[in-house]
């Protein structure tokens, strides 16, 4: 017998002993559930930008007829050492660590007890969902299920190079200057 993923099957059986007594029963039904359930970050969103602690969030599923997300798990990376966080230490695991998220499912959320980023520095959040069939997922789409930021604690630099400090003009064509740091989303011109 082929099993369909999403179904559920009843269990009947027939005992019949040496004297030709026979006895009709259902055992139960069961869920075959072969479909991996999918975990969505929704902070911090792709390629942003964060300069304090903040909480990690986002969604489980488990498409069709599933048998429910049963855990979120998280694994944090540091592309500056290469590590992984260890839940309220720094980053010292080899990657992935994955520890558990919290929130009630489908929601789920991971806020760190205190500030573990270090400025400067690119981070990449990996979610993993797993099902009460124990299906575990196992493709982490970028934008999806793995999302990275960059920790920035530092003001941005800008200098206005013209018009000069003092100058007299009769009309003012551009305002020029620079502008520097990491998370500068948009140059400043005039």
């Amino acid at each position: 017998m082929t099993l369909e993923d999403g179904k559920t099957y009843r269990v009947d059986t027939r005992t019949t002993d040496r004297a030709g007594n026979s006895k009709d029963e259902t055992a139960g039904s069961f869920l075959y559930d072969t479909t991996k359930p999918t975990a969505s970050i929704n902070q911090p969103l792709p390629g942003s930008f964060k300069s304090a602690n903040f909480t990690i969030s986002g969604t489980a599923a488990d498409p069709g007829t599933g048998s429910g997300v049963s855990t979120v798990t998280l694994s944090i990376k540091s592309e500056g050492n290469g590590l992984c966080y260890v839940p309220g230490g720094a980053f010292a695991a080899a990657c992935p660590a994955f520890f558990g998220a919290g929130g009630v499912l489908p929601n789920w959320t991971y806020t760190p007890p205190s500030s573990p980023y270090s400025d400067g520095v690119r981070y990449v959040v990996v979610a993993k969902a797993a099902d009460s069939a124990t299906n575990e997922q196992t493709a982490f789409g970028v934008g999806t299920s793995s999302n990275s930021f960059i920790y920035d604690t530092r003001k941005p630099n800008s200098m206005v190079q013209g018009p000069s400090q003092g100058q007299l003009i009769a009309s003012l064509p551009t305002i020029s200057g620079t502008a520097s740091g990491a998370a500068l989303l948009t140059p400043l011109s005039g």
